[in-house]
């Protein structure tokens, strides 16, 4: 069995009822058969966790080489595969990491100009916002949450803001949930904020604020 911690993410009954997921005993299960019904995919909302398993269909057993990372095939690597995409579904759903970010465009915009440039073609997902000696004050990006959080199985992605924060308050302010240290940046002087619903609006737009104060010293 495989369990992924999903506290950051607030999901809602009815999203997963909707997802399709079933109540039983209390839980809320949802099942799929894959691979020609060969196996199916069982997971198990509970206590902000969710419980992912997978059986064997004909021989009616769990498939015990998917809970073991060394395991290797081309069976387990196509479960594999179908349980991450089936789980970044999942995860999506509570994802408001984009209207966050239009916010904070609009936020950026109205208050400190429109300033702002994709700094690496390769990556259009990142977006550098400057001030007007053309200085980053914050910087938009896309990662897997795994690179922030060292202690997690979740890889999907995750929009983040790299703004920068007084040296001797990081420690401080990190709370390795929704502020972290920074990914890609220097630690001692930027923090990265995940962009979901777990953060006000107006504690980012205050980091904004406290990032373009700093870059002017």
């Amino acid at each position: 069995m495989k369990i992924i911690y999903v506290e950051k993410y607030n999901f809602s009954k009815e999203q997963l009822l909707q997802f399709g997921f079933r109540e039983e005993a209390e839980k809320l299960i949802y099942r799929k058969e894959i691979l020609d019904s060969s196996f199916f995919i069982e997971i198990v909302f509970v206590n902000s966790q969710l419980l992912i398993e997978v059986y064997d269909i004909e021989f009616d057993e769990i498939y015990s080489l998917f809970s073991v990372d060394s395991a290797v095939g081309e069976t387990v690597q196509n479960i594999r595969e179908h349980v991450e995409k089936l789980l970044s579904s999942i995860l999506g759903l509570a994802d408001e990491s984009g209207k966050i970010s239009s916010e904070i465009i609009d936020y950026c915009n109205n208050k400190y100009g429109e300033n702002h440039v994709n700094p690496f073609k390769k990556h259009p997902d990142i977006l550098a916002f400057l001030n007007e000696k053309n200085k980053w004050y914050a910087l938009f990006l896309d990662i897997d949450y795994s690179k922030l959080n060292k202690n997690t199985d979740i890889t999907t992605k995750v929009k983040i803001l790299n703004v920068k924060y007084p040296t001797d308050k990081i420690l401080d302010i990190i709370d390795n949930k929704n502020i972290f240290p920074a990914y890609h940046m220097n630690k001692k002087h930027w923090i990265s904020i995940v962009l979901d619903r777990n953060i006000k609006f107006e504690t980012i737009k205050e980091l904004i604020d406290i990032s373009l104060s700093l870059i002017h010293i």
